[in-house]
């Protein structure tokens, strides 16, 4: 491989919805990532993991303000359980798909809350 012995050890997560939520999974069960990266991230509304456990983490959470698949209080839960450094964004009118581009997945002119 063109990458074999460049690359090292240093390791962030990113994910959306589900994948957001199971950023948190994996910073539970992997203390030694840099950092992770939650947009919109969902619990699976309890089916997947009812209990967050905390993490130390460095947690960037990014959240729709109008959100109704991953509802930002939910999402809070997250942003909550983290002890690390952590940063929460709350998009003013966005959607469950802010992570789709600037306009977050809707028509509603973006500016951070």
């Amino acid at each position: 491989s063109a990458l074999f012995g460049r690359l090292d050890d240093r390791f962030a997560v990113a994910g959306w919805s589900l994948g957001g939520g199971g950023c948190h999974l994996a910073a539970v069960d992997d203390p030694s990532l840099k950092c992770i990266l939650e947009f919109a991230p969902h619990s699976g509304l309890g089916l997947c993991f009812a209990r967050l456990e905390p993490h130390d983490v460095p947690t960037l959470a990014i959240a729709g303000q109008c959100d109704v698949i991953a509802w930002p209080w939910v999402q809070r839960r997250f942003y909550d359980a983290a002890r690390g450094p952590k940063l929460h964004l709350e998009v003013r009118g966005g959607d469950h798909a802010i992570a789709a581009g600037p306009a977050g997945g809707n028509c509603f002119q973006i500016a951070f809350a």
